[in-house]
């Protein structure tokens, strides 16, 4: 059986008893439903929702979906006792003697340091079994990945205007100390897109912003042999991500960046863009043009150059906007700018040839 769930080592015995209900977590290394080797010595903390009950799998995962934070530090809904599990050379953590109820399982910190480990996926839990009634529930845990997204916008883009690039990561569980070693995002660009540059970072807890500051919290860099931009949070930035990410698998870092059309790209060119994430464990390549394929996580997402034949003008003191239903012809690499100028052209030739012609009017008169 599955629960359903969104996402120091303790040496506390597992919690005993004649009656009630038992409950089998089973551990092992790996990220979602990829099992690895069996994990000895894990720690996990069973907690019963006391003013929750459900009768199905199904009224638990409805539950999840509508109020996520209910396996969250942020949910709202009160927890009975802990109860405490540790794996055995099989991977497997046991606790008996838990009356019928709803349960919270969450696995507790147990790496140490600059380590990539995979975390199991807070989850709810129904004992007994709503299927069969059965007193004894094994679960076979599903752990966090680690992931990365990128969208970039507009899907459409003349020469000349900007894409905005947007990123958003998984965040890992913070180690026994409480702390996180590494964070860096790699946007990879294509080479026709130029002035490329990291805006705003932030963390998302799922209901909360959290905003960070600039060469305080994160830095970056333009490496332009590869076309990339590196996002590195600090020890500052660090700080704050570990104490949002802890027990909250909703955690993002999000962050902005923006890039250029080279004003001499060729019309319907496709331009892809990419990135790496490297959380702890996962050292950056020395060569960062490889980052992607060393990544922990990669995504790509691509815009399309627009057609040079017809090209929409940014409205007034706006980078990168557009004046509705304002079209200039567009030859070869002129933009925005030559095309207002040739109007600008036309206007004044038009009036040097009227005014002399009024002038003949007068005097025939």
């Amino acid at each position: 059986m599955a629960g359903i769930g969104a996402g120091s080592i303790a040496h506390a015995a597992p919690y005993e008893s004649a009656e009630g209900n038992t409950l089998v977590l089973v551990k092992h290394e790996g990220e979602g439903d990829t099992a690895g080797q069996a994990l000895e010595g894990i720690s996990f903390q069973i907690n019963r929702v006391l003013d929750v009950s459900a009768t199905s799998a199904d009224e638990l995962g409805k539950l999840v979906d509508e109020h996520p934070d209910v396996v969250t530090p942020m949910s709202k809904h009160r927890l009975g006792p802990g109860h405490k599990a540790i794996t055995d050379s099989a991977g497997h953590a046991r606790v008996s003697g838990l009356p019928d109820g709803v349960y919270l399982v969450r696995e507790l910190p147990s790496r140490v340091g600059d380590v990539s480990y995979s975390v199991a996926s807070p989850f709810l839990v129904a004992l007994p079994n709503p299927q069969d009634r059965s007193d004894t529930v094994r679960v076979a845990l599903k752990n966090q990945p680690v992931s990365v997204q990128i969208t970039a916008s507009p899907s459409h883009v003349a020469p000349c205007n900007n894409v905005h690039i947007r990123v958003a990561g998984s965040a890992p569980e913070p180690d026994v100390r409480g702390k996180l070693y590494r964070y860096v995002m790699v946007l990879s660009m294509d080479p026709a897109l130029v002035d490329r540059q990291a805006r705003r970072v932030w963390i998302s807890t799922g209901h909360t912003r959290v905003d960070l500051i600039r060469s305080k919290d994160w830095t970056s860099h333009a490496d332009t042999a590869t076309g990339s931009v590196v996002i590195e949070l600090t020890e500052s930035g660090l700080a704050k991500l570990a104490n949002a990410r802890v027990g909250n698998p909703q955690v993002r870092v999000e962050a902005d960046a923006v890039a250029t059309v080279g004003c001499r790209t060729a019309g319907d060119k496709q331009l892809t863009m990419s990135v790496g994430l490297f959380p702890d464990g996962w050292q950056v390549p020395t060569d960062v043009g490889r980052s992607i394929d060393a990544a922990a996580s990669s995504a790509s997402t691509h815009v399309m150059v627009a057609d040079g034949s017809a090209q929409v003008l940014p409205a007034p003191g706006k980078s990168g906007g557009a004046r509705p239903g304002l079209k200039l012809p567009v030859t070869g690499a002129m933009g925005a700018a030559g095309g207002i100028g040739a109007v600008l052209v036309t206007v004044i030739v038009v009036l040097f040839v009227a005014r002399p012609d009024r002038r003949d009017k007068e005097k025939n008169q």
